[in-house]
């Protein structure tokens, strides 16, 4: 079996609240629930654990569609008739704070505790672009106005990371993601997203994604390697607090340590660019308008960059960038350009992962990741009602 393919099978192991006309009747969908448990009970309490009642909560889909509402009852239980059969997420409100959850299929019971609201404050950078009219938040009901002079906020929604988007003819259009404290006051300033390069990472956010978790779900780093390869740190996010970044305050640094003596040995760092493939083997993002991947890299050693994807049968393939880093002391910025490639065209359209693997000892400074030739929403498209 090949390095490539051996890989490649080990990775695949309360501003806006824009109520829908439903009810906020208290006791919608508790009989079919008590008797025969195919609706969904969301428990709500507040931070010392008391039980909340009318307190509003909704189910939003995945396409950021309000499904239903209901209000909770002495007990502090809201009630709804029908489970759902989709992944979308629970907003609650109350005067004692707000939260929001992920819902999955199948959800017959959720416990939610309240917090203080969070509040998102910004402003459009645009001299002569035309502003939109509402922004948006991803997976929420949330929205917000964008007055005349491009300011615009959300007020009273649950802490959380989210990406703003707002709305074009067939899709919405991503401006930015953006993590919220709980009673904490956040402001952004946005410029016009970019039509043809896309910023993946600058590893600014201190946590071990890129920077479209908010849009994704995943986008998570990780490590691998032979059983006998030493790699520090194993977890990529213990590697970002370096004062000595390409750009910012921060960079990932990965040591690499290879038993020369082993059979095929090798290590990687590498990220899924969205849904990680545990939680969806079929499903990648279209990089078919990606005409190079830029980066800055220090250190010491020869890496080869994979980009592994699957092809139209749902084969697992792999197109490959060897490079060899330039030095130990200054940054230096690479260029992997797929051209016209077989095997960059077949898997463009559907990639998952991109790893830098070594064979040989290596040290490997990265920062300032950038797509170029596509934009955000080329390759995450949002298709959302509106």
């Amino acid at each position: 079996m090949s390095r490539l393919v051996w890989t490649w099978m080990l990775l695949g192991t309360l501003g806006a609240f824009g109520l829908s006309a439903c009810s906020d009747d208290s006791h919608a969908g508790r009989g079919i629930w008590d008797e025969t448990e195919n609706g969904l009970a969301v428990t709500i309490r507040g931070p010392g654990g008391t039980l909340i009642p009318s307190a509003r909560v909704r189910l939003v889909s995945a396409t950021a569609v309000v499904q239903d509402t209901a209000v909770s009852n002495d007990q502090g239980v809201a009630f709804f008739e029908k489970r759902p059969d989709y992944d979308g997420h629970v907003e609650v409100s109350a005067s004692e704070g707000v939260a929001r959850s992920v819902l999955a299929s199948g959800d017959s019971a959720v416990s939610e505790v309240l917090s203080a609201p969070a509040t998102l404050l910004g402003k459009l950078n645009l001299e002569n672009g035309e502003l939109p009219s509402e922004f948006y938040l991803y997976g929420t009901s949330y929205k917000a106005e964008i007055a005349a002079d491009g300011s615009f906020s959300f007020e009273g929604i649950p802490a959380g990371d989210y990406a703003i988007l707002s709305a074009e003819e067939n899709s919405y259009l991503y401006w930015n993601g953006s993590q919220l404290a709980a009673g904490e006051v956040t402001v952004v300033s946005l410029d016009a997203p970019a039509k043809d390069s896309v910023l993946i990472d600058d590893f600014e956010d201190s946590r071990g994604t890129n920077l479209f978790y908010a849009l994704t779900g995943g986008g998570w780093w990780f490590t691998y390697g032979d059983s006998t390869s030493t790699i520090s740190p194993k977890l990529p996010e213990r590697g970002l607090s370096r004062e000595d970044a390409y750009a910012g305050n921060k960079c990932l640094h990965e040591t690499f340590v290879i038993d020369s003596s082993a059979i095929n040995p090798y290590a990687l760092v590498g990220f899924n660019i969205g849904t990680p493939p545990s939680e969806d083997s079929l499903h990648g993002y279209d990089l078919s308008k990606v005409d190079s991947v830029t980066f800055y890299v220090k250190g010491s050693g020869h890496v080869f960059m994979q980009f592994a994807g699957l092809d139209e049968s749902l084969e697992s393939l792999n197109w490959e960038f060897e490079f060899d880093i330039p030095s130990n002391e200054e940054w230096t910025r690479i260029s992997a350009v797929p051209g016209e490639d077989f095997s960059w065209k077949s898997i463009a359209s559907n990639m998952k992962t991109i790893n830098f693997l070594v064979t040989k000892s290596a040290d490997i400074w990265i920062d300032e990741i950038v797509f170029h030739g596509a934009s955000a929403s080329d390759i995450f498209r949002v298709e959302l009602e509106k």
